[in-house]
């Protein structure tokens, strides 16, 4: 039983790599339009510029340093100056020029995202990553990166509204996005440090290697410890239908990935984006007709004890492969492509009686921010901003799932004659655009969320370039039956 339905209605930036002298410019770098002398960046953009670690813009005559840094172009200069005739003898693919810098990478195991995400604005966090194993050789977390960053006094963070350096991960703000002056004077300061300037193989750790059936390299089976270990705290944590620990892993919404628990081992896997590896060359944006032809038949039923529960839909397959069930979501209105892989341990399925895992209080708060969370991974895979959470509109999504859920009924206007806008209006939210979705009876946020986005009217609402918050409510029936609702509004 799955339903879903539409309504729409329509300073500068601080930079904290700082130094505390001006110097003098150089006759070339001096050349371009927008040098500024007396700017922090100066002398280390002249330092840059002079020994050909970055180029500017010549034909424009300029630097651009307040402009951000994608992730190849970082590498690309991280690489001039640690191996500069490596790089310049590399052999790469013609069919794509950032190919050389990526062998490089490929063949260090840097932490880079791939020639997929080169043309994006690298984070000051995979910055950090990058310069920091790339020196050490040392496999670690971005937390550990930036730990070391500090350490070395390459960086002092952001100052809090007191005005002290506090020197703590979330202080480096570590998801905002690094300007070409930042990353040139990061560098700069590595230079004139007693570090090595050796390019170093980094150490491999397990999830880096190539494994069959695995997300971000982590397989049904690993341990927390270690996992938690390699990448650090999750952004979010919370239970799925399974009454499994469900944590949620991303990088501002990209390379995003949820790991589920049970005794300290992982159990369950969920992604959206370009991280699995399930084996026979299926990945994120294989065909419906490659999956099966590489796996054969889905399953249309799974028998748990005497009763067999009808899986059969034209969203999604599920196979049981080993010990695990896998699940590919598949984009109806991209091809039948693999939008998105769920990976559920054999034994962890079939605890679970029936469809629906049992509702509580707790599931309906992790529903609510897992559906959140999916949302902006998907906008962000499309290249779309993040959406902010808000919790007055929340509230009026929630309500109307509660309404929906006690009173047996399914539609954006309630029994009371309200649509969406006038619950809004009622609930005191002022907008100048605001747009419902509403679904019920998909077994999670994740069913829910992948039903959502094969509707093209619901799709449409997700990707809307122009909404700024998100609220979301849930609520379960008597039968432990989910009811969605997403309110999203732009003041």
């Amino acid at each position: 039983m799955r339903r879903v339905v539409i309504l729409f209605l329509m300073m500068a930036v601080f930079l904290n790599f700082t130094s505390n002298h001006s110097y003098g410019a150089s006759s070339g770098v001096s050349a371009y339009h927008d040098y500024e002398e007396k700017a922090y960046w100066a002398q280390p953009i002249t330092w840059a510029v002079e020994n050909g670690v970055v180029m500017g813009y010549p034909k424009e005559q300029l630097l651009k340093p307040y402009h951000t840094l994608t992730e190849v172009q970082y590498l690309a200069m991280l690489l001039r100056y640690l191996a500069p005739e490596e790089l310049e003898s590399a052999s790469g693919s013609t069919e794509h020029w950032v190919s050389k810098q990526y062998e490089m990478a490929k063949k260090y195991h840097l932490p880079v995202k791939g020639i997929e995400s080169s043309h994006k604005a690298i984070r000051r966090g995979d910055t950090a990553l990058l310069l920091a194993q790339a020196v050490t050789g040392k496999n670690m977390t971005e937390k550990q990166a930036v730990q070391w960053i500090y350490d070395q006094q390459l960086a002092t963070g952001y100052p809090s509204k007191q005005g002290s350096y506090l020197k703590t991960y979330e202080s480096f703000h570590p998801d905002a996005l690094l300007t070409r002056a930042q990353g040139v004077t990061l560098l700069h300061r590595f230079h004139t440090s007693d570090l090595p300037k050796t390019l170093k193989m980094v150490e491999q750790s397990v999830f880096q290697q190539t494994r069959d059936l695995s997300i971000k390299g982590i397989v049904i089976g690993d341990v927390q410890p270690q996992v938690e270990a390699y990448y650090g705290a999750p952004r979010r944590k919370g239970i799925n239908e399974y009454g499994l620990s469900w944590h949620t892993y991303h990088q501002n919404y990209e390379q995003f990935f949820m790991v589920g628990y049970a005794n300290g081992k992982v159990v369950s896997l969920y992604t959206n984006q370009d991280v699995a590896n399930i084996g026979k060359g299926i990945k994120i944006g294989s065909a419906k007709t490659a999956v099966r032809q590489a796996w054969g038949t889905p399953l249309k039923m799974i028998q748990k004890g005497a009763t067999n529960y009808a899986i059969e839909d034209e969203e999604y397959d599920t196979y049981l492969i080993g010990n695990v069930y896998v699940t590919f979501f598949y984009d109806l209105h991209n091809s039948e492509k693999v939008t998105a892989v769920q990976l559920v341990e054999k034994s962890a399925e079939e605890r679970k009686q029936g469809f629906y895992g049992k509702g509580s209080d707790s599931l309906r708060q992790s529903f609510e921010w897992q559906l959140f969370d999916l949302v902006n991974a998907t906008r962000v895979k499309n290249g779309l901003s993040v959406l902010k959470w808000h919790d007055p509109i929340s509230n009026t999504a929630r309500k109307h799932s509660v309404d929906m859920a006690k009173n047996n009924y399914f539609n954006h206007q309630n029994l009371q004659g309200l649509s969406p806008f006038q619950r809004m209006d009622r609930d005191g939210i002022s907008y100048s655009m605001a747009g419902e979705n509403i679904a019920m009876g998909q077994f999670s946020s994740i069913f829910a969320h992948e039903a959502l986005m094969n509707s093209m009217g619901h799709r449409k609402n997700v990707l809307q370039p122009k909404w700024t918050y998100l609220g979301v409510g849930v609520a379960f029936n008597g039968n432990s039956i989910p009811y969605y609702a997403q309110n999203f509004f732009t003041p």
